[in-house]
């Protein structure tokens, strides 16, 4: 009995360790200036479009425009200047993120709720496929059906084409049936013969913050930039999980982040403003 005693004393006050550690590194993050990293160029503001409440951003590196999708199941397409060029509803459904594949143009787009990518075609926004994520791994369940669900969505290419890692939200770092951490997925993305499919968890990446609500692959680098909104900041990873560095953002309720090739950045935000900076986090 005495010895349980300690044990739960000890437990307790690593807890308490542990969140006055992250409080004051979440405070710490949030008084940087991000005066060094960003210069503010003119918002593109959605809601003129009637665009509400917008959840995800991608940069398609063919059609070097931006894609767009919200939480309502719309999406569109706008230059990086803020020109609508396509618009279109294409479900009841949490659109939460997209990202596209390099190679082949397709868009993905993570519905939250119901744990499902959606396969695009960019040019009619027309459903190709619909991917099923299973919610366990190694035979354990790490993505509670009663939890926020799949946020933040990117591809990163490999050698057999790619593949697409996805962030679960969650404000607790220590709920191991629904774990706030970024997910590799075992799918075929380019067998032409596949449809409809289920697809699983193929590895975890735990980057130790809450609130992931956007993942953007730096291929130059080959980084992982993960966008937390509680945090207000960016934290840059290595693909196996290696904190990099963590970057200050602007705005509020951030929810997609995304680079164009001129190395200007985009924050998706609930407001339906598309903030814009030009960047460099060298600095």
């Amino acid at each position: 009995m005495v010895l349980n005693k300690k044990l739960a004393i000890l437990i307790l006050t690593l807890i308490i360790s542990f969140t006055a550690l992250h409080s004051s590194f979440t405070q710490s993050i949030s008084k940087q200036s991000v005066k060094p990293y960003f210069s503010q160029i003119p918002a593109i503001n959605l809601n003129k479009f009637g665009f509400n409440e917008p959840s995800g951003i991608v940069f398609h590196p063919i059609r070097k425009t931006l894609f767009v999708v919200g939480d309502e199941g719309d999406i569109c397409e706008i230059t990086t200047n803020g020109k609508l060029l396509n618009q279109k509803h294409i479900r009841d459904a949490d659109f939460e993120g997209i990202t596209c594949s390099p190679k082949t143009g397709l868009l993905y787009i993570a519905v939250e709720g119901d744990e499902v990518i959606v396969e695009v075609i960019p040019e009619t926004f027309d459903i190709k496929k619909v991917f099923w994520i299973n919610r366990y791994f190694n035979k354990k369940k790490i993505m509670d059906e009663a939890g926020d669900g799949i946020e933040g969505i990117t591809f990163v290419p490999d050698n057999n084409g790619g593949t697409i890692y996805v962030a679960n939200q969650h404000e607790n770092l220590f709920d191991k049936n629904d774990q706030s951490a970024i997910f590799v997925l075992d799918i075929d993305l380019h067998n032409p013969s596949f449809q409809d499919q289920n697809c699983y968890i193929s590895k975890i990446i735990d980057p130790g913050i809450i609130d992931i609500r956007g993942l953007c692959y730096e291929p130059a680098n080959k980084e992982l930039l993960v966008l937390s909104s509680r945090n207000n900041a960016l934290f840059v990873y290595t693909l196996d999980g290696t904190l990099l560095r963590s970057i200050p953002v602007p705005g509020e309720s951030q929810e997609g982040v995304a680079f164009d090739e001129s190395g200007n950045i985009f924050i998706a935000q609930d407001s339906g403003e598309i903030l814009k900076y030009s960047f460099n986090d060298k600095k």
